[in-house]
């Protein structure tokens, strides 16, 4: 999870945890699609994480449904 502890630690712009997360919400996908479902709902949760502090500085509607796709898959595993 190296990964994320870059996100927790680092200091980056609004448009780079925006990639993050765009990152994130792919790699969860990947996972479930490769039947990983326990490393998926950790990057699930994650990505709840990034999509949190990326919409304190910025509301964005898509990033906001994104974010309740996360929601809905991190607690159905």
């Amino acid at each position: 999870m190296e990964f994320f502890e870059l996100v927790e630690y680092g200091n980056f712009t609004i448009e780079q945890m925006a990639t993050i997360y765009d990152v994130s919400r792919k790699m969860y996908n990947l996972l479930i699609a490769q039947g990983q479902f326990e490393a998926a709902k950790r990057f699930a949760g994650k990505t709840v994480y990034v999509a949190n502090e990326v919409l304190k500085q910025i509301y964005n509607a898509g990033l906001e449904r994104e974010r309740h796709c996360s929601i809905f898959l991190w607690q159905s595993f």
